[in-house]
């Protein structure tokens, strides 16, 4: 992989992106349909997060309450309550802006693919949105990596 290569290279654009009050099963539809791992959503013109195929899977897990300890009549948390919480808010999504992981992680145009590729593996994330001045300008999927990594293009596939 070239180190010229930028996700202006490998981005898509126009990205389509969600919005945080869509209803969260019609954009499960639009990712399945479309085989994207996740989409940038927006609000006012900025990324306020993503939603993915995973924040979907999420909605059927059940829960696992941080364990409580009791010391002179205060609850101490020995887990993550916010992580409780952000797992109870995923369970009962309705929307995109409940599932949606937020705050997004985001690249600019001029990224390398090496840095694109490292965030989507330290970070574990199916999908970047491309960023520009405040405004999205295209989205990478996982896909679109790989595709660089097999020497294709969209036009071949």
């Amino acid at each position: 992989m070239p180190e010229t290569t930028h996700a202006s290279d490998i981005m898509s654009s126009p990205a389509t992106a969600f919005s945080p009050d869509q209803d969260l099963l019609e954009a499960a539809r639009t990712l399945f349909d479309n085989r994207w791992g996740g989409a940038p959503v927006v609000k006012d013109g900025k990324v306020v997060g993503v939603v993915t195929l995973a924040d979907v899977v999420a909605t059927h897990m059940d829960p696992h309450p941080p364990k409580v300890f009791v010391l002179f009549d205060a609850l101490l948390y020995l887990g993550s309550k916010k992580r409780y919480d952000d797992e109870l808010r995923k369970i009962s999504a309705m929307t995109v802006g409940d599932a949606m992981t937020s705050p997004a992680i985001s690249v600019t145009s001029n990224a390398t693919v090496a840095e694109v590729a490292g965030a989507m593996v330290d970070k574990r994330l199916a999908t970047i949105p491309v960023v520009d001045d405040g405004k999205l300008v295209g989205v990478i999927g996982r896909r679109d990596v790989v595709r660089l990594v097999l020497g294709r293009t969209a036009e071949t596939e």
